[in-house]
């Protein structure tokens, strides 16, 4: 999952994502319930099939991250 994101946003953008998801651990610590933090509990989710020409999307989310990406495709490929 982690090559997508580098793939998805610039590099302080991908920083950004990784230090929040690393803060997983800092809370683990600290809360009462901190065994429900896990780096690890972050999510992919693909919406329609990933294509150049077509459009599809894709999800990477957890507790304190949500980025949705949507891909429109080269609808004017089709027309050619």
């Amino acid at each position: 999952m982690h090559a997508l994101l580098k793939t998805a946003l610039s590099a302080p953008g991908y920083r950004k994502a990784t230090n929040i998801i690393e803060l997983e651990l800092a809370l683990r610590e600290i809360e009462i319930f901190g065994m429900m933090r896990d780096p690890e509990r972050y999510h992919l989710s693909l919406y329609g099939v990933p294509d150049a020409k077509t459009a599809w999307g894709w999800r990477f989310e957890g507790h304190h991250l949500s980025l949705n990406f949507t891909l429109a495709g080269d609808r004017l490929a089709e027309r050619r």
